[in-house]
């Protein structure tokens, strides 16, 4: 007997060794060298102060202890720590009496693990949740040196801002958000409460799926804070009395992480930052900087100001959907985007329905490149303000295209074919410039999307390998809204750090314009563009301010396209289906939703510095004869025929490009050589001339017809 209680014993001895061993062989996680850095979301602000999106791995907003309410520190404190100002971080009498207490109800009703041993697990990675002893002792080692390295008040700062309380929402300022829709500093007893009750089982409790379960919960919470002497019980009474509303998730404006119709706008303001955090940290490879800025944007609590206007982007996106509507295009999806061609501020940016960013995506521009190609051979002076251009059918070496209308007008000048879209002329232009030329100045304009196999004329009228963005479209027409230069477009103004510190500024007046055009051909192009809307193709969009556009149609109208200006700010919008399918229609669809847009937001851009000019520009157009060859009277004949003429419908204000060619149309008496007199000469001598204003002849004095009758009757 006496050998046998020997024996046990020393097993008990032996078992209790190995204990203390294995005890001792377990290292706390690194707590001397831990410094305590929050994932903190990153909140994504328009220019005008809204809320657009928050980009994080845990969304969690900090907050400092002082500014969270005594009730729902006590509240946390009572149900889930009522040691916690007296432990060191781990607490036999609260492990003994969670035991008893589960005993007796026969199930775990109660957490063993004190606020900082939960923080323990919160903040350090190697400490896993799986139930074992090794996991356990590393947890309570650790939660010791914390307490040996912060005080009461740090840890359960860091616990408040840590627990995850459901929803997706991390620390107790987003859970007061989230639920209340208030900030935690403004939460009553009866919600400090109910958050409180909310660790033990985040996503059991959450309140606005599980209501009766969180509010009995909440009344538990509340009946310990009375145990625990924090609150009266008339104090407890009167909060479980309480009316608590809760705000419904399907309600949230957000999608995902983004605020609704800013998807694309945020995709793009991330690129734009990574670029940032790639030059501010000297890093040269394009991966290693997306992977860390993203982090940077998961972790690091910024504050991002960005160029996007709500107001501006609410109405662009609102006259999307009308042109949709409007025109019965069922199966469509559509982009636009405005920019400030002053500064290059990205004003509105939306991608579609879908979830592809068609803001961005390539889509056949039809004929919206006509004006940049136009404006190119005018710069490179391969045609003149009064070259004709010839409309007629025409073989480039086996490419023939054809107008739209399969209508053609043989002499026209530029405006005439810009404002009635004539496709011979453009081709004819492009070819004369030199294909590479002119794929060049589409470069430099902005167009980023050129392929190899576009070097060829079918390019002139949008027939590309992949085609042009939304958003290259409406920078390369800042060449018309700024004088000729192009303004490339930013997203982002400024980005704040966590405390409040300033890390990046947009400067504005170092903004550089790339010149591409002379002012006056910008000028003259502008003006063409404003008459196209006034009486051509894009006369949709037609609104009370000076306008300004082209519209574009691709093959089988798979792509509709309107891009133009109201005083310095650009917008290209887009109409068609994610299949590339035809959808019919033209662009004057896309030209009526723009006139919607401006019609909404041209009272909000003019009294913005965005330098509109109210009232419909008039048009009249006067016909006048030119010369073909500019040589053709200079000696010889003082007139030609009209075989030797063109007949332009020209405006008032181009009428002095065709000084040196202008001639008049004038009936003459072929016997006299003077102007056709009605009573005086015979209509079988009358005669249609052209000559030079200063050449026209006098007009008959005396009656031509008895000499004539005289002269028959004589043969």
């Amino acid at each position: 007997m006496k050998r046998a209680l020997m024996i046990i014993a020393a097993l008990i001895l032996l078992i209790a060794a190995s204990a203390v061993v294995f005890f001792l062989s377990i290292e706390a996680a690194d707590v001397e060298g831990f410094e305590y850095k929050p994932n903190q979301k990153t909140i994504i602000f328009s220019d005008d102060g809204e809320e657009i999106g928050e980009i994080y791995e845990e969304n969690r907003t900090y907050v400092t202890l002082d500014r969270i309410p005594e009730d729902l520190k006590n509240a946390i404190v009572a149900v889930e720590d009522n040691r916690f100002y007296i432990h060191n971080g781990f607490d036999l009498v609260g492990i003994t009496r969670a035991f008893l207490t589960n005993f007796r109800a026969g199930t775990i009703s109660e957490g063993a693990s004190t606020i900082t041993q939960q923080l323990a697990r919160n903040i350090f990675e190697e400490i896993s949740t799986e139930k074992t002893a090794a996991r356990k002792i590393k947890e309570i080692k650790t939660a010791v040196m914390l307490e040996k390295r912060f005080g009461k008040e740090q840890i359960l700062e860091m616990y408040l801002n840590e627990i995850y309380l459901g929803g997706g929402a991390y620390g107790v300022q987003e859970a007061s958000v989230r639920y209340f829709g208030k900030n935690v500093w403004e939460l009553n007893l009866a919600q400090c409460a109910l958050i409180a009750g909310l660790p033990q089982a985040p996503s059991a409790y959450q309140p606005d799926v599980y209501f009766d379960r969180a509010k009995a919960r909440q009344e538990k919470v509340l009946q310990r804070m009375v145990e625990e002497g924090f609150i009266t019980e008339d104090a407890s009474v009167g909060a479980k009395a309480e009316e608590l509303e809760i705000r419904n998730s399907s309600s949230e404006e957000k999608v995902g992480r983004y605020k609704k119709n800013y998807e694309a706008f945020i995709r793009t303001v991330i690129d734009e930052y990574t670029e940032i955090y790639k030059d501010a940290n000297y890093i040269d490879k394009d991966q290693e900087a997306r992977s860390e800025a993203l982090e940077s944007l998961k972790r690091d609590g910024l504050r991002i100001y960005t160029s996007i206007n709500a107001k501006i982007q609410e109405k662009a996106v609102e006259s999307v959907s009308l042109a949709i509507e409007n025109y019965s295009l069922t199966e469509a999806t559509g982009a636009i985007v405005t920019i400030d061609a002053k500064n290059g501020a990205i004003l509105a940016y939306y991608g579609g329905t879908s979830d592809i960013d068609f803001a961005s995506t390539p889509r056949q521009p039809g004929s919206t490149l006509k004006p940049l190609i136009y404006s190119a051979a005018l710069q490179e002076g391969i045609i003149q303000e009064n070259t004709l251009l010839v409309d007629r059918r025409t073989d480039f070496n086996g490419y023939s295209p054809s107008n739209f209308s399969n209508r053609y007008y043989g002499y026209v000048t530029i405006r005439q074919a810009l404002v009635q879209s004539l496709n011979i002329p453009a081709v004819q232009t492009m070819n004369d410039l030199g294909i590479e030329k002119t794929l060049s100045y589409l470069e430099e304009m902005g167009i980023q999307t050129i392929d190899k196999e576009d070097f060829r004329l079918p390019t002139a009228l949008g027939g590309m390998t992949y085609g042009v963005t939304p958003l290259d479209m409406a920078t390369a027409y800042t060449i018309f809204a700024n004088g000729g230069a192009k303004t490339d477009p930013w997203s982002i103004l400024s980005v704040d750090g966590s405390n409040g510190r300033n890390i990046y500024r947009k400067n504005l007046s170092q903004t550089e314009d790339d010149n591409i055009i002379d002012e006056d051909i910008a000028e003259y192009i502008s003006g063409i563009l404003v008459d196209n809307v006034v009486r051509g193709t894009g006369k949709n969009a037609g609104n009370k301010f000076v306008t300004g556009g082209k519209t574009g149609t691709s093959s089988e109208s798979k792509d509709l396209w309107f891009v133009g200006f109201t005083g310095n700010a650009t917008t290209s919008i887009w109409l068609g289906n994610p299949d590339r399918k035809g959808i019919g229609g033209s662009g004057s669809y896309c030209a009526w939703g723009y006139g919607e847009y401006m019609s909404n937001i041209g009272d909000y851009l003019l009294n913005s510095n965005y330098n509109l000019v109210s009232g419909e520009s008039g048009y009249e157009l006067e016909t006048i004869y030119v010369l073909l060859d500019e040589n053709a009277i200079s000696g010889g004949s003082p007139y030609v025929d009209e075989t030797m003429i063109a007949e332009l419908s020209v405006l008032e204000e181009d009428l002095h490009f065709f000084e040196n060619v202008r001639v008049l149309r004038v009936e003459v008496d072929r016997s006299t050589g003077k102007l056709f007199a009605q009573g005086k000469c015979l209509e079988k001598d009358k005669e249609v001339r052209f000559y030079l204003p200063e050449n026209v002849p006098e007009e008959c004095d005396k009656s031509h017809i008895l000499d004539r009758l005289r002269e028959i009757f004589q043969r």
